[in-house]
């Protein structure tokens, strides 16, 4: 990615224009370059890091920038990593109190004085639920990587699995 020209410096052009013209001779304007020489190595470093950083925030928790995301940083040359959202989830349940008088009513719930709630799903079943799944195929030596990505690239309150297998079709 080009430097913007906010940052675009040339350090020997740079050297060359400040040093005063009865002092330029090339045995100066060398030994300026080689001092000036770690600061553009500084420099060349923050332009990679900026580059690195505005690609970064490119990347949002869309599907398809979520899957080129994790394939532009893990899987570059194969480009095996699929991101599939989830098609079933719990379906809801409707509680028909008997008073209602509903027709048919689906599931009747009574909760008497001193018994303890009735609950319609268990807690492990909403803690099971995934909302999208990352098929990473040959990738689980990079599973703390891959998992801090996703963290960082998912909506909040969504949950999410990886598996390290090939992506149905």
């Amino acid at each position: 990615m080009p430097a913007s020209t906010r940052f675009r410096l040339n350090f020997p052009a740079l050297v060359r224009g400040l040093v005063p013209s009865l002092l330029r001779k090339p045995r100066t304007l060398a030994w300026l370059e080689v001092l000036t020489s770690p600061i553009e190595t500084i420099y060349q470093d923050f332009l990679n890091y900026q580059a690195d950083v505005l690609r970064q925030l490119s990347y949002n928790g869309q599907t398809i920038m979520m899957e080129k995301a994790l394939n532009d940083t893990f899987d570059p040359g194969f480009r095996r990593i699929r991101v599939r959202n989830a098609v079933g989830e719990l379906a809801p349940v409707y509680v028909n109190f008997v008073r209602e008088q509903q027709p048919n009513p689906t599931t009747t719930f009574v909760q008497e004085a001193g018994h303890q709630p009735l609950y319609l799903r268990h807690q492990v079943e909403f803690n099971s639920q995934v909302d999208f799944t990352v098929y990473a195929p040959g990738l689980a030596a990079q599973a703390l990587g891959l998992h801090a990505m996703v963290r960082r690239l998912k909506r909040a309150m969504t949950n999410y699995q990886i598996l390290y297998t090939t992506a149905p079709n």
